[in-house]
């Protein structure tokens, strides 16, 4: 049975900033993007993190920038391949399952005294996501696995993983689209509402653990320009896409990975918070589609 890791002591003054520290912090698809914000920012926060992806080039090369950026923390990061695109559910039960071992395992530099239960568990898909018009079946059913059925799977094992505590935590990632549908996409904002129903339902089931969701806007990432890559995209041509987002949004811009990366913070940070969803879009569920396009 693992138990809650122990506050830390610190001076009053501290309080805010050491909420995580010596907390240990698992992060599926933490290799790019807001994978590898949350990553950065667990460490400043004095966390040991856990990234994984099913790439095993990206997860070296983010386990090298890592360890350049944070050299005195590096012996709080380790990585481990997991792949969650087996269309075999038993498959990918013992994948997860490995992945949530190895996070318990202590790492090199840690207390090696008995077994450390995870506390938080951040949950970030890293398959391509096609629009309806470039979609395949094969595309819809790895969207499906790796974005539900994968984390629904994961919750189901965490338990013996992850102390009986509201200081664990378990934070999924959606998309806005569900508050705001995209034309000729309806898969899109379907998904997006299983999450949100997952999310509330899970809270329920794994309390006193906490189980939140993050939905994402129009943020730069890497699997866009992965995507645009796929179909050749003008330089010239994605910009103006991204303008075209950016523009539908209250901010103006597009959001960062450094920026909505805080989301994912506080869902590990608030300990009250539960079945919650946040929503970081720039305000683009306010603008009206027919006044910006």
């Amino acid at each position: 049975m693992f138990f809650a890791s122990p506050p830390p002591t610190f001076p009053p003054r501290n309080r805010y900033l050491t909420k995580l520290a010596s907390h240990r912090i698992l992060i599926i698809g933490g290799t790019t993007s807001v994978g590898f914000s949350v990553a950065e920012a667990a460490l400043e926060h004095g966390a040991s993190v856990v990234i994984s992806s099913f790439r095993p080039s990206e997860l070296d090369q983010a386990i090298a920038r890592l360890r350049v950026t944070y050299p005195d923390q590096a012996y709080r990061l380790r990585g481990i391949t997991c792949d969650v695109s087996s269309p075999y559910s038993t498959s990918l039960e013992r994948e997860l399952r490995a992945l949530l071992e190895f996070a318990c395992a202590p790492g090199s530099g840690e207390n090696e005294g008995g077994g450390a239960g995870i506390d938080h568990v951040v949950y970030i898909s890293e398959d391509l996501f096609r629009p309806v018009p470039y979609a395949t079946r094969n595309s819809v059913e790895d969207a499906l696995r790796a974005r539900f059925l994968a984390p629904r799977i994961l919750a189901q094992l965490l338990p013996a993983f992850m102390p009986a505590s509201t200081m664990s935590s378990y934070t999924l990632t959606s998309s806005q689209v569900v508050h705001l549908p995209p034309l000729e996409d309806p898969f899109m904002t379907e998904l997006s509402s299983m999450l949100e129903t997952l999310t509330r339902g899970l809270a329920i089931d794994l309390r006193p653990r906490r189980v939140n969701c993050v939905q994402l806007g129009a943020v730069r990432m890497e699997l866009l320009d992965r995507f645009f890559d796929e179909l050749e995209v003008p330089t010239e041509s994605r910009s103006d896409i991204a303008e075209q987002f950016a523009q539908a949004t209250l901010a103006g811009s597009l959001g960062t990975s450094e920026e909505v990366a805080e989301a994912f913070l506080y869902f590990m940070k608030d300990r009250f918070c539960t079945g919650s969803l946040l929503r970081t879009d720039g305000g683009a569920s306010l603008v009206s589609r027919h006044n910006v396009m």
